[in-house]
């Protein structure tokens, strides 16, 4: 029999944090986070935010990459979710907690604290405008992951994203929605060391590689041929919150500093590009594996791993 999955459920418009017990047979990821949510204007104090990991999130010895899943009414009104990795979900586990559902809007710009069973919603005004960088600095302690927005989530721009570590979730304005709640960071304090899960991982993946992220990001910068020009880019949006992928596709001309960019940020019209299912990556996102194991692994391996677990799962 599986163990109830447990949430931490926080209205940022009240204050009242809460869990929630959620039934086991929703497993996890994608699916559970999307179950989650309720149809809301985007900008709206009753758009939710859901946070969920799946049951292998954080295992060792599987291409398990810390992968969880967001999901929200993003930008356009429709119903969004995104697959991301790194420490987050893995942190978020190991405190006790499955996933996080916020709904509600801070009266002012605001953090969420989450050490233990200690739960804080603070005041950051000091936080304003401050790019990623700066704010995970602000607020890091030596145990601290942190999960923020950068200036572009505060200006709602539908190009930003929320960064976990250093990778972004949302490709509908994530981060406009978490700005819209004058929520800049969420911050996990545990006192168990997380590693970075791809250095763990038994499958040695492209990740790995040093250029990976260079040759990804040519073939959405149509328009910028070195691999400098990408790197400085890419670093630039992800300090400033921004979705480099979509950015690479619209900006022409790589922007000279963060104002430049700001500003063609500012009016962007973009149309989403549709994503195609795939049962065998929703199966990943759902149990938390790795997607970059994904023509590494076989279906039949990540079915074997599944099953051994006691999930009958089918696809």
């Amino acid at each position: 029999m599986m163990k109830e999955i447990r949430f931490l459920k926080i209205n940022l418009s009240v204050g009242e944090i809460s869990t929630l017990e959620i039934n086991p047979d929703l497993i996890g990821g994608k699916k559970l986070a999307l179950e989650l949510i309720c149809p809301s204007d985007p900008l709206s104090e009753s758009n939710m935010l859901a946070i969920a990991t799946g049951p292998f999130t954080g295992k060792k010895g599987i291409p398990h990459g810390g992968r969880f899943a967001v999901a929200t009414y993003g930008i356009d009104g429709t119903r969004s979710v995104s697959s991301t990795g790194g420490r987050f979900g893995i942190a978020l586990k190991l405190i006790g907690y499955d996933g996080l559902l916020i709904e509600g809007k801070a009266k002012d710009l605001s953090y969420i604290s989450i050490d233990g069973s200690k739960v804080e919603i603070l005041d950051a005004p000091y936080l304003k405008g401050t790019n990623v960088s700066e704010c995970k600095k602000s607020l890091s302690d030596g145990r601290s992951i942190i999960a923020c927005i950068g200036p572009a989530g505060e200006m709602l721009s539908p190009l930003s994203v929320i960064l976990f570590d250093d990778s972004p979730a949302g490709r509908n304005g994530f981060g406009a929605v978490m700005g819209s709640k004058n929520l800049k960071a969420i911050k996990l304090s545990t006192n168990e060391v997380v590693n970075d899960p791809c250095l763990e991982c038994p499958v040695k993946c492209e990740k790995r590689l040093n250029d990976h992220w260079e040759k990804a990001g040519i073939t959405f910068m149509k328009h910028i041929g070195d691999k400098e020009t990408v790197r400085k880019f890419v670093n630039l949006c992800n300090d400033l919150g921004v979705d480099s992928l979509r950015a690479g596709e619209i900006i022409e001309h790589p922007p000279k500093d963060t104002k430049e960019l700001l500003d063609l940020l500012k009016n962007v019209q973009t149309r989403l590009s549709h994503v195609h299912e795939d049962p065998v990556k929703d199966m990943m996102d759902t149990f938390g594996f790795c997607a970059f194991s994904y023509g590494t692994f076989k279906v039949e391996d990540y079915l074997r791993i599944v099953r051994k677990s006691g999930f009958d799962f089918r696809i």
